[in-house]
């Protein structure tokens, strides 16, 4: 349709990248997917024996371990990459190796929680991260999960079984069939998404515990991934309460699925992270952040509104997430460090920031420390990849500093693992120091 009006004019110069990814990914028949007629909903008094409260299942336990993301999606779309795929993800033939690659980096890193980046991928300009992610995907792309992945999560749970393998995915969802959503910021999907036989127009679709289409597409959309040893979902810009389509708010919606029997032994956490609220003229935090994990972007956190919030890391799970550390917010290993001490979970994104998490954390079994020790830079204090006089004044100044409220790491000055900062320590880094020269 032609159109002398520049506004409609604008919009389907923009639509028209959206239009023809669409066309591009959708050159396959979808697969069968999962029967979702049995699946729980919230509260569905129609359906009493696939109902469930919030009194359901075990309580939120905070988990403090951090957490490494691996992105098979970083944006970078071209007309041959409509959803965006990293690089090393684009190769059909090699996707599933390489994602392996990447696990294994994350591991030997001495993580034991990942979380996949939008492992769909993601349309241009669609503004939005959809929930769909499985079903439109290649047969090659799709065993890189249920192939690849598996194996790779069986192979590492038998080493410890407290591996946690999770997704970060949208909470928009339209048909499983379809990465088109509907109501995009400046677009009319239902134009742009017109020639998918899948994309339902008009649907607008949000995560809604108590919602059946909602729960069903959830559940179609997470199982294939659930049943291939993913044990946590993070559901993007989840947070706010009022923001919904159905009868269940997103946040309230998080809240929910915690308690699902559909989702027994799967952790349920949200983005962003929901407001404090005022109680006798005190902040204090939301009461959702004590009933599920959230996690947000570093520069979410050093907003003026937002800054200097303290989380009890007792009743808590608050992520923060540090991209590439050269970006405005720009960041180092002291506001890492920072981080930590005031109760929030740290989360690496991509391996931008491997380097600094090793440092100001041990692990659980002190895997981080460990892999510090294997790569011989024991003495890279700062992990600014050399061992110079910067890491002697840094080594200085935390090892005569007071003791951090977590257990020290390397970048305190417990450079022998003790849990003590003394003179043993001062030896420890002087041999590793001269031995790095």
């Amino acid at each position: 349709m032609f159109t002398d009006s520049p506004r409609v004019g604008a919009m389907i110069v923009r639509a028209l990248p959206v239009l023809l990814a669409c066309a591009s990914v959708q050159a396959q028949n979808c697969p069968p997917l999962p029967d979702a007629s049995d699946v729980f909903v919230f509260e569905d008094h129609a359906n009493p024996g696939k109902s469930y409260t919030m009194d359901a299942g075990a309580p939120f336990v905070p988990d403090r371990r951090p957490v490494a993301v691996v992105a098979p999606f970083n944006a970078s779309y071209s007309e041959t990459n409509p959803l965006g795929w990293v690089g090393w993800f684009r190769d059909l033939d090699t996707c599933g190796e390489e994602l392996v690659i990447r696990l294994d980096d994350a591991w030997d890193a001495g993580f034991r929680r990942i979380a996949l980046n939008r492992p769909g991928g993601v349309l241009q300009n669609s503004d939005q991260v959809q929930m769909s992610m499985f079903w439109y995907l290649e047969q090659q792309r799709r065993q890189a999960y249920s192939v690849h992945m598996r194996d790779w999560i069986n192979e590492k749970r038998a080493i410890d079984p407290d591996l946690e393998v999770g997704l970060f995915i949208g909470t928009r969802h339209n048909s499983p069939c379809t990465p088109c959503l509907d109501g995009d910021a400046d677009l009319t999907s239902t134009t742009d998404c017109i020639d998918d036989p899948n994309f339902i127009p008009g649907w607008q679709g949000r995560l809604d515990a108590a919602t059946r289409r909602s729960a069903e597409w959830t559940y179609q959309n997470t199982r294939p991934f659930i049943n291939n040893g993913v044990d946590a979902l993070w559901f993007d810009s989840a947070s706010l309460r009022g923001n919904t389509t159905g009868v269940m708010s997103m946040r309230d919606s998080i809240l929910a699925l915690q308690h699902n029997p559909d989702y027994a032994g799967v952790l349920i956490g949200g983005e962003a992270v929901p407001e404090g609220v005022i109680v006798n003229g005190q902040w204090e935090p939301n009461p959702a952040v004590l009933r599920a994990p959230w996690i947000a972007l570093h520069r979410f956190f050093i907003q003026d509104s937002r800054a200097g919030e303290v989380y009890d890391p007792e009743t808590t799970e608050i992520g923060v997430a540090f991209m590439k550390p050269d970006v405005t917010p720009t960041y180092g290993i002291r506001d890492m460090a920072d981080f930590r001490d005031r109760g929030y979970v740290l989360w690496s994104w991509r391996a931008f920031s491997f380097d600094m998490m090793q440092r100001v954390c041990d692990g659980e079994n002190n895997e981080f420390y460990d892999a510090v020790v294997r790569d011989g830079m024991l003495a890279d204090v700062n992990a600014d990849e050399a061992v110079d006089i910067r890491d002697l004044e840094d080594f200085l100044t935390q090892v005569v500093s007071p003791m951090p409220p977590v257990r020290p790491a390397i970048w305190d000055g417990d450079i022998n693992n003790d849990d003590i900062k003394d003179f043993a320590d001062v030896i420890y880094f002087v041999q590793a120091f001269v031995s790095a020269q």
